[in-house]
């Protein structure tokens, strides 16, 4: 069984567990040209890796064979590498993945015959670099996703595409940011449960936080028929809250009674808080408070909001997985995996773990295993 992406192409649920053919290639561009020459590339090795982490969410690390003219081609600034993989089936159908739009960082040729070499972030690079000259601020009253993305054209250019996904109709009251316009974007996404990121077709997103949620997008199991090659879970429970305090320090007092409280309210859950922790103890696990502070002139809901989002990662007894499985180029970070470990016995019941996706590496080489790093609960968004 496999379940399907809702990011992936319809067909590609099959390619999870058939063995099939996936080739990488990788082409040149500048001022959004296509290089002429330089299109189609055959990676020799490297990888992508796709990441939860706020900032760049996907690095390109790649080999190509030393043509003459490459390393030089690649040089100017401004040069884009869009990546794509291309998988094949039995009746010769095949399916054409997007993996990213990508900065020429650092790249290396050794002469007499060796590859070149490139790192290559995706475009929020441009936002890191692109650093305030002097202290700066939103206009009060904006909403908070039209600030992020006039934070990423005034790095990006007036024209940059940016898609807005993100329910939020928060706003914006008086700050001021000193030097990192990336850390701005992300600490106004983080007070409205959203994350900005660069999606595969190179296209800025602000987007709400993913949880898991009741269904999986993939199936990784050891089985006849299954994908897993390797395994290691732990479990820790040293982060995990059950109650979000979500407290106010916005200019000229809070838009919300402060603070407000979110908590684990059910009663079937292993970190149950109690139909009221300001005045009980809670089940078994206590009261474990989580303290956010928003500079944001929230209005109750948005304030529950982002508590429940917060929330949402934080609770449970936390468990995490790193795996290694079949290639599978349409797995993204955030993507919700169901993992369904080798029997340890004949008469025990395996069980099913559902986990975020934190990380996962495509790798280019061919019989090379994919590794995924997942949570059960949470990401590190929160700590």
């Amino acid at each position: 069984m496999a379940y399907l992406s809702m990011d992936s192409p319809d067909l590609f649920k099959t390619a999870v567990r058939g063995g099939l053919p996936i080739v990488y290639s990788v082409s040149a561009s500048r001022g959004g040209v296509l290089m002429d020459g330089w299109q189609d590339m055959r990676p020799s090795g490297g990888s992508i890796t796709d990441t939860t982490k706020p900032g760049v969410r996907r690095m390109l690390n790649l080999e190509l064979p030393p043509v003459p003219g490459l390393f030089d081609a690649l040089a100017p600034i401004g040069t884009v590498l869009s990546v794509t993989a291309t998988v094949t089936y039995g009746n010769k159908t095949t399916v054409t993945i997007p993996m990213g739009v990508f900065d020429v960082d650092s790249q290396k040729m050794t002469e007499g015959g060796g590859a070149l070499s490139l790192t290559a972030p995706d475009k929020w690079i441009r936002i890191t670099r692109a650093k305030f000259l002097w202290p700066t601020g939103p206009s009060v009253g904006d909403l908070v996703t039209n600030v992020i993305t006039g934070l990423i054209r005034d790095a990006l250019g007036p024209n940059e595409p940016v898609n807005v996904l993100a329910t939020s109709r928060a706003t914006c009251g008086p700050l001021t940011w000193e030097k990192d316009r990336d850390k701005a974007i992300q600490d106004l996404a983080a007070n409205i449960g959203a994350w900005v990121y660069f999606d595969r077709n190179g296209v800025a997103t602000i987007a709400d936080v993913p949880t898991a949620g009741p269904s999986a997008d993939w199936l990784v199991d050891a089985s006849a028929s299954g994908v897993l090659t390797s395994l290691d879970r732990s479990r820790d429970r040293s982060r995990t809250y059950n109650v979000v305090v979500v407290s106010s320090s916005a200019s000229g007092g809070p838009a919300f009674p402060s603070p407000q409280y979110v908590w684990d309210n059910d009663p079937n859950s292993p970190t149950y808080a109690g139909p009221d922790p300001t005045h009980n103890l809670g089940g078994i696990f206590g009261i474990v408070p989580y303290f956010f502070d928003t500079p944001l002139p929230l209005d109750t809901n948005g304030a529950l909001a982002t508590g429940r989002t917060i929330l949402a990662r934080t609770t449970g007894l936390a468990s995490s997985v790193s795996l290694g499985k079949v290639p599978n180029p349409a797995v993204d970070a955030f993507d919700v995996i169901d993992v369904l470990p080798p029997p340890e016995r004949y008469d025990i019941p395996r069980v099913l773990e559902r986990h975020i996706v934190d990380d996962v590496t495509h790798p280019f080489a061919l019989g090379t295993a994919q590794t995924i790093s997942g949570r059960s609960t949470r990401t590190d968004a929160f700590s």
